[in-house]
């Protein structure tokens, strides 16, 4: 007769193998739980500044081969010049000397910037670009012939808004979503270099004027009243972060 096993019968559990009680199951759980609570926050910061630098970056150096491009077509900047009393002027000069070296979807004349008076303070040019950002084009007190010499870049376009001045309390309020050195960023059109900077770099030639001394020129671009990154306008925030090596360090005074 032979012998038969039973399918159906019981084995007994190997020796030295059991598995994880509901305890600590439930540990580990809340381990990696913490664990996220910590990382994935700065994890996410670090996320974002690698994008905003990696545009700012890519838009500083279109911006530039544009400039060479139509000086081919057009001449030394220092030659460039057109009426600039309104946001339709701005468009007319943009479309001219920009229009076809640089991509962009839209073009929207934007609307004045006024005091409390009423009194237009600029006008500029909003220029949508294909990835989402936007380039605002003013006609601020630097220009000159025309030229609109103040570019700023939102890295999102829909954190654009409208700029007002309360005159009577010497303060610029303002319907913007976005936030100076981190949402937007500027820069100068510097027409004796042929090339756009970011703002501050053309104002390295006045600091010795100042009665403020700084440490180096990274305080310039991190202190400097009014204009530095760690101030209320933090314009010199895109010239802080490429003289950092187009990176955002530590002790970038803008948070994410």
């Amino acid at each position: 007769m032979k012998n038969t096993i039973d399918a159906t019968a019981p084995t007994a559990p190997k020796k030295g193998l059991k598995g994880f009680t509901l305890a600590e199951v439930l540990i580990t759980l809340a381990i990696i739980g913490i664990v996220a609570v910590l990382t994935v926050p700065a994890l996410m910061q670090n996320y974002k500044k690698r994008v905003v630098v990696t545009r700012l970056q890519k838009t500083y150096s279109l911006l530039n081969q544009a400039v060479t491009m139509s000086i081919v077509d057009n001449g030394e900047v220092s030659n460039w010049s057109a009426k600039s009393e309104t946001g339709e002027d701005i468009k007319v000069w943009f479309q001219k000397y920009f229009g076809k070296y640089l991509k962009y979807n839209e073009l929207k004349v934007a609307d004045s910037a006024v005091d409390s008076n009423g009194e237009i303070l600029y006008v500029g040019l909003r220029v949508y670009l294909p990835d989402g950002s936007m380039l605002f084009i003013t006609n601020s007190n630097n220009s000159e012939n025309g030229v609109a010499r103040d570019w700023h870049y939102y890295t999102d376009s829909t954190k654009a808004g409208v700029a007002t001045l309360d005159t009577d309390n010497k303060n610029e309020v303002s319907s913007r979503k976005g936030v100076a050195g981190r949402d937007i960023f500027s820069f100068y059109f510097d027409t004796e270099k042929n090339r756009f900077l970011p703002y501050g770099y053309h104002q390295l030639d006045y600091i010795d004027k100042d009665e403020i001394e700084y440490k180096d020129i990274r305080d310039v671009f991190m202190n400097r009243p009014v204009y530095g990154c760690s101030q209320s306008g933090a314009y010199m925030c895109s010239a802080l972060i490429m003289y950092d090596g187009w990176q955002i360090k530590d002790d970038y005074p803008v948070k994410f």
